[in-house]
């Protein structure tokens, strides 16, 4: 295989064609079986963040469980980063032949468990190097043991090689029965989905994560009401959050009246 070519498409069809004849073989990710009925994908023995440069040597691939290898993508990604940081840091260090100002003001003692404040009165955690833990009711993996439950998000389980699972999100709530911005929906009275709408009114393809905003954000009970009033969004600069925001507005600006009773 082409060692330059992006891990997408026919290729890692190949890939996987050549992995599901290993299988029965454990995870790589909690050793657990993986068999050709379940969920699977090939992962990396070295992840390709870190070591592109193994992407396709076969040695280095191996089954993983679908829900495994996404809860451990994220932190693959803090890795990258966290490396490219040094680099740059060391590299700065190199050219100006001192180490570069630190972003911060230390106060007197011991630094262990305390930064300078940002104001006064407020005190900051240190960082100390450990990863993040995330509350297992709004991990990714949660979402995929349940995912069965909400059919309106069956599309989702599968997360994109150009997209990445939330790093936190809410389950849906207990009496949301389905969502606004499923083309299925049976609220909607022959009125389109708020994504398909969205897309054929703007002439844009949502990206993955914006597909999944609108359709925890639409979600409802069964007659007919939202299930949240407010709601918290984050991502990265130029994620399209902007479009996301547009493309609901505008949904409801159109639809609204006739679902919710809005002026």
């Amino acid at each position: 295989m082409n060692p330059t070519a992006d891990w997408s498409g026919r290729a890692v069809q190949g890939a996987r064609a050549i992995v599901k004849t290993w299988l029965p073989q454990p995870c790589g990710e909690c050793g657990k079986p993986v068999t050709e009925d379940q969920r699977w994908v090939v992962g990396h023995i070295k992840p390709r963040a870190t070591h592109p440069e193994l992407t396709w040597v076969v040695s280095n691939w191996r089954a993983e469980h679908r829900k495994c290898s996404d809860k451990s993508a994220q932190s693959v990604v803090i890795a990258k980063a966290k490396a490219e940081e040094r680099a740059a840091v060391f590299s700065e260090i190199s050219a100006a032949g001192t180490p570069p100002p630190l972003p911060v003001s230390l106060p007197e003692g011991p630094h262990d468990d305390l930064i300078q404040p940002a104001l006064p009165g407020i005190v900051l955690p240190f960082p100390t190097g450990k990863p993040m833990e995330v509350r297992d009711d709004l991990a990714w993996a949660d979402f995929l043991d349940r995912a069965d439950e909400w059919p309106w998000l069956a599309e989702f389980t599968e997360v994109p090689e150009d997209a990445s699972p939330p790093l936190y999100m809410s389950l849906p709530p207990d009496d949301a029965v389905c969502s606004y911005g499923w083309e299925e929906c049976t609220h909607l009275d022959g009125e389109p989905g708020a994504i398909a709408w969205a897309e054929q009114e703007q002439k844009i393809r949502l990206r993955w994560w914006q597909r999944l905003a609108i359709s925890r954000q639409l979600e409802h009970r069964a007659d007919g009401t939202l299930c949240a009033r407010e709601y918290i969004e984050s991502a990265p600069r130029r994620a399209g959050k902007s479009v996301r925001m547009r493309c609901t507005g505008l949904w409801r600006m159109v639809f609204g009246w006739k679902l919710f009773g809005e002026v």
